[in-house]
């Protein structure tokens, strides 16, 4: 199944390096441009420390994305991907 033509949309895109600097804070690889599809539906989202937070938006992509890594600088929060009838992985949604 071809789904590339539905991804009609671009994204700035940071992957997650570490958070071993000195000074703590989060490292990124530099920003690269991906295709996406932006969908507005809200979603309840359960964090590690056992809160639930509201997402307000997903990004719909082929590119292989993971927690905390940034989309339009945006963290991402869970990442759920998708696959076809024979296991093979579809595509990813990444809930902000």
């Amino acid at each position: 199944m071809n789904l590339k033509k539905y991804f009609n949309s671009e994204a700035v895109y940071e992957k997650y390096i570490n958070s071993s600097n000195q000074f703590g804070v989060d490292t990124y690889a530099p920003e690269e441009k991906i295709k996406c599809r932006i969908e507005g539906q809200r979603r309840f989202v359960n964090e590690e420390d056992g809160t639930v937070t509201i997402s307000n938006q997903t990004y719909l992509t082929l590119h292989d994305v993971n927690e905390r890594d940034k989309i339009n600088g945006q963290y991402i929060k869970a990442v759920a991907v998708i696959y076809d009838f024979n296991g093979k992985p579809l595509y990813r949604e990444a809930i902000m």
